[in-house]
């Protein structure tokens, strides 16, 4: 709803771009709602109140939800400068993307941890053998490897997106549609019936 009255105030029009553009927007709007409420049930479990919980969980994941934001967002930001037809398909879609995005993250800092206070949300029951908290302990041991080696891990990260961008920029088209022959054109003429050969010829 916040997308809709959005593009409304940026003049834009419900048709297929803009609904193409809320449609591809629905997982994260979803997804940052999703963080903000178990990081919650994370501080519940520590035996904090619904309150301090909730406070304490929204705050953490402020910055991760925005850099998510921005990731996605800037993906979108080069159809602002296209021309002519691009602009008039990309630009609806892009808007529509964007204003989804910062509706949800506003939301997902503000409303879903008010809700969650509002319906006093209970922690979650700890299961130390179960196999959602087999995989955590895995995966936190995996994290705090990668984190003792981040500056390794920057690096080769910096290294492969720099070498993937360079084999895009050289191997990707950059127009909308491919080039045509113009030089040439075929024209379909319908004479009247009953036209001889040479008359058509002429005409």
């Amino acid at each position: 709803m916040g997308g809709l009255l959005l593009l409304w105030l940026a003049s834009q029009t419900v048709n297929i771009m803009t609904l193409g553009g809320l449609a591809l927007s629905i997982a994260i709007l979803v997804d940052q709602g999703i963080v903000t409420i178990e990081n919650i049930f994370s501080h519940l479990g520590r035996g904090k109140s619904i309150a301090k919980a909730s406070l304490d969980g929204a705050t953490e994941t402020v910055t991760p939800n925005l850099l998510a934001t921005a990731c996605i967002m800037a993906v979108f930001l080069p159809a602002l400068f296209m021309k002519e037809v691009a602009r008039a398909l990309f630009v609806p879609l892009s808007l529509s993307v964007g204003f989804a995005l910062l509706c949800s993250f506003v939301l997902s800092s503000s409303f879903v941890p008010i809700s969650a206070i509002w319906i006093r949300i209970k922690a979650h029951e700890e299961h130390a053998d179960g196999p959602f908290e087999r995989f955590r302990r895995a995966y936190t041991k995996v994290l705090s490897g990668l984190i003792r080696a981040r500056v390794l891990v920057v690096a080769s990260y910096l290294a492969a997106a720099s070498l993937a961008a360079f084999w895009v920029f050289t191997h990707i088209g950059r127009d909308i549609f491919p080039p045509a022959e113009t030089s040439q054109f075929r024209m379909h003429l319908a004479a009247p019936a009953g036209s001889s050969i040479e008359t058509t010829e002429a005409m």
